[in-house]
């Protein structure tokens, strides 16, 4: 091994490194010229544009069920999952009950099926206990609701 050979390879480095940085600057300075005109392109854009017509906001209204809406659930409980009780409480609020950790895979089953049984309603849980619960071994309060997209 020549250590010529290694001095020349490192003076060769070591000259052209400032050359390799100038590029390196001038490649940041275009990049940053590209984003710059990008950002001022789109505020431009945003200024001529009505993107919110205050007149027209859309606005989501979530629309509790009544008492007579949960009729379905509590069919589909009643016969499929006997181990588990349903029942809707004067608040309209939906709940799931076990009385013994025996029936844990109905209770679950029950929680999952309720929420496919219509594409409209959409299930909120109020409450949901496992193990020592006041009531049986684990109890579920839902509250079933659908959404409307009201313009104001």
């Amino acid at each position: 091994m020549n250590p010529s050979f290694f001095f020349k390879k490192i003076t060769r480095a070591v000259i052209n490194a400032p050359y390799l940085a100038w590029l390196l600057l001038i490649g940041a300075f275009v990049s940053v010229y590209f984003v710059a005109e990008k950002v001022k392109l789109i505020a431009e854009t945003s200024k001529n544009m009505d993107f919110v017509d205050n007149e027209n906001i859309a606005v989501l209204k979530k629309i509790p069920l009544g008492s007579l809406d949960y009729s379905m659930a509590l069919n589909y409980c009643k016969d499929h999952t006997p181990t588990v009780k349903c029942s809707v409480n004067s608040g309209n609020l939906y709940t799931v009950t076990i009385s013994s950790p025996e029936h844990y895979e109905d209770f679950i089953f029950a929680l999952s099926a309720i929420q496919s049984l219509n594409k409209f309603m959409i299930w909120e849980s109020k409450s949901l206990c496992v193990g020592r619960c006041d009531g049986g071994a684990a109890v579920a309060i839902l509250q079933a609701s659908t959404q409307k997209v009201e313009l104001n």
